[in-house]
């Protein structure tokens, strides 16, 4: 979602929302869709705005100081809260960085009730800091506690793209398991007029090295197994884009291989949508993104197996290096048959 204005609350919160009601902010929950949502909660509580008391703003130019992004600082000086006085400075970078500087503050305090962190403008994702104990206010010295997206742009002038022509924007990203973005493409005429948006979905992938099988090309009484004691499949080792490299490249990494090609679950994602996604962990347990309400992989199953199985991201497949050939499968005949 694209902001162009914020509410500075003097309850240390940074709100979003644009169905936000000045006053209703005092209690709240991160997490918790109620009257404030998308916001940056900096220091959330009821806080007290005296005559020593400050709320200011300032902008900041890109600098090597600042990574390179321009910045908007919204300071807060002086606020009484129960337990003492805080002052703290906001950071809110172009690059999508968000960094809190918590200049002066009471050591001494109970910060039990201080909400610390970001939220969505749905409420759904969020991310909350235990004040008391996850954050140093028990020493005297100034800290930072900083909010650094997974996928954002690298510094640079802004560019204009001729007609027909093209340009390079560069990203910086973080190799971490279980997110996607969206990216909003907001175009202008060189008039400033505003022209159509568009929207690219991101998802974070893994460069590694694995074998990758074909089928078996025959089974029971099927294929070529119809006429001979054995099947066979095509066997090579690929990245994750499917470029071919040798096959000592995959034994000398110890690589892994999917027990069964081209699997997928009972609702369509693969062992790829697995590891990216967050479903599942190395371990074979779920992973981050994974919902109770979901069940467990037995309950995704399809073509006999499921997930922490077929799959090496997420704790089975097969190691070493893969057979090409097997015996065809077979049935004993029952006794007393002939024929």
């Amino acid at each position: 979602t694209y902001y162009d204005e914020v509410h500075v609350s003097s309850n240390g919160l940074l709100i979003f929302d644009d169905g936000y009601s000045p006053g209703t902010d005092a209690v709240g929950e991160l997490g918790t869709d109620d009257d404030v949502d998308a916001l940056i909660a900096p220091f959330w509580y009821d806080l007290i705005c005296d005559e020593a008391c400050a709320v200011s703003y300032s902008e900041v130019a890109a600098s090597s100081e600042t990574g390179g992004a321009q910045a908007v600082v919204i300071r807060y000086d002086n606020l009484t809260f129960s337990e003492g006085k805080v002052s703290f400075d906001s950071w809110l970078y172009s690059d999508g960085r968000i960094s809190v500087v918590y200049q002066q503050f009471t050591p001494t305090a109970n910060y039990s009730g201080v909400k610390v962190g970001v939220e969505s403008p749905s409420a759904t994702r969020y991310l909350a800091l235990d004040a008391s104990s996850a954050m140093p206010f028990n020493v005297s010295n100034p800290f930072m506690v900083s909010f650094t997206p997974w996928f954002r742009p690298s510094s640079g002038p802004p560019q204009t793209v001729p007609v027909g022509g093209s340009v390079t924007f560069e990203f910086q990203t973080d190799p971490l398991v279980g997110l996607m973005a969206w990216l909003m493409v907001r175009p202008f005429t060189a008039e400033r007029v505003p022209m159509q948006r568009r929207f690219v979905r991101l998802r974070q992938r893994f460069w590694d090295l694995s074998w990758v099988s074909t089928a078996w090309d025959g089974g029971l009484h099927t294929g070529t197994c119809l006429y001979n004691d054995t099947a066979s499949r095509s066997v090579s080792c690929q990245d994750t884009v499917a470029t071919l490299y040798a096959d000592e490249s995959c034994n000398a990494s110890s690589s892994c291989m999917n027990s069964v090609s081209n699997w997928v679950d009972s609702f369509g994602n693969s062992c790829d949508d697995y590891r990216s996604l967050g479903f599942c962990a190395q371990s074979g347990e779920v992973g981050i993104a994974w919902r109770d309400n979901w069940g467990t992989f037995a309950d995704w199953e399809e073509a006999g197996t499921h997930a922490s199985v077929a799959c090496c991201n997420c704790g089975g497949g097969e190691y070493g290096w893969p057979a090409e050939t097997r015996d065809c499968e077979s049935v004993a005949c029952p006794q007393g048959s002939s024929g």
